[in-house]
């Protein structure tokens, strides 16, 4: 992948009033999707030399927010997570979303943000908060890049607590077919055809480990995260959505698979990554099988499909540095 820009200080701030209306901004999405496709369509790609100019210079931020008790029980009861007063890193990205999708919904944001696709995060912990403890959350584009499918864009999401840095999250997302860059994505391709014809690609090398947990995954389950998480994409509730944009039904949200994955590792204290890359979707209904690369080692885990054998995700928590 080509390098692309990151923001720097000179980037300016938006403090928001109050937390935005996540029903609000996906109708935004629609509304955004449809017209950035278009101008897509009369607009000549650029040169990843010119990713900077690309990445959208807008940073939103909330000040001050707390977890609710009831909705932090109720979400770590449904992931499967103990419930104590430390917010898990999935429940971070949750409190953290509405900002993501104002920052993707923004008119200045380039790529159509209905329908892109999560493939991967990478979360660093410094220190996990504490339920009662205000947070200070940004989000923003940190850079553009091209991609053999299309663009990937990175978000950011920073989380503050007072001065204290506790919280750095990407989350990786693909705009398939959509072409910024006119250069870019050549190398990865070829370098997936080599490991193809070496016989040397993913889904060739992946051999399920002993499965530690099964976990069954419903429309009802998924509604629930939904309604936990406010992530309602319609691909994940609306059988008619997820096949407009290609998936035979409904599929669970990634970030629901991976904060189960999370929660079976258990990581704890300070000073630790979490880095997921995401494989194929679960499509509804279906029971995922997960197990630790390395028996009695819980820093690496996959998911895959029980009866299937394709790997959904891997999950991997290693020390900082």
């Amino acid at each position: 992948m080509a390098p692309a820009h990151q923001p720097g200080p000179q980037h300016s701030t938006q403090v928001l009033d109050g937390t935005p209306a996540l029903r609000r901004l996906f109708g935004r999405a629609a509304v955004a999707s449809v017209a950035k496709r278009r101008a897509q369509d009369k607009r000549l790609p650029a040169s990843s030399a010119d990713a900077a100019a690309l990445v959208p210079p807008a940073r939103f931020a909330l000040r001050q927010v707390t977890a609710d008790a009831g909705e932090l029980t109720r979400f770590q009861h449904h992931v499967g997570e103990s419930a104590t007063d430390r917010l898990p890193v999935s429940y971070v990205h949750v409190l953290g979303f509405p900002l993501t999708l104002k920052v993707m919904t923004d008119a200045d944001f380039p790529l159509p943000p209905l329908g892109m696709v999560h493939t991967a995060n990478r979360v660093q912990v410094h220190r996990l908060p504490s339920l009662d403890e205000p947070l200070d959350l940004t989000a923003f584009t940190r850079t553009l890049a091209p991609h053999r499918r299309g663009t990937v864009a990175e978000i950011g999401l920073t989380v503050h607590s007072g001065r204290e840095l506790l919280v750095e999250e990407t989350s990786v997302y693909l705009a398939k077919g959509v072409r910024l860059f006119s250069d870019g994505g050549e190398q990865e391709a070829q370098a997936e055809q080599k490991a193809n014809a070496r016989g040397q690609s993913g889904r060739d090398e992946f051999e399920p480990p002993e499965p530690a947990a099964l976990w069954r995954f419903s429309p009802v389950d998924v509604r629930r995260y939904a309604a936990l998480s406010g992530d309602a994409n319609p691909i994940h509730t609306n059988p008619l959505a997820a096949r407009a944009f290609g998936f035979p039904r409904t599929i669970a949200h990634g970030m629901y698979t991976a904060a189960r994955a999370l929660a079976l590792q258990a990581p704890g204290g300070a000073g630790w990554q979490w880095a997921v890359r995401f494989a194929a979707p679960v499509v509804l209904p279906a029971t995922v099988a997960a197990g630790f690369a390395e028996p009695g080692d819980r820093s690496g885990l996959v998911a895959w499909h029980r009866r299937s054998g394709k790997p959904h995700l891997w999950s991997d928590i290693t020390p900082l540095d």
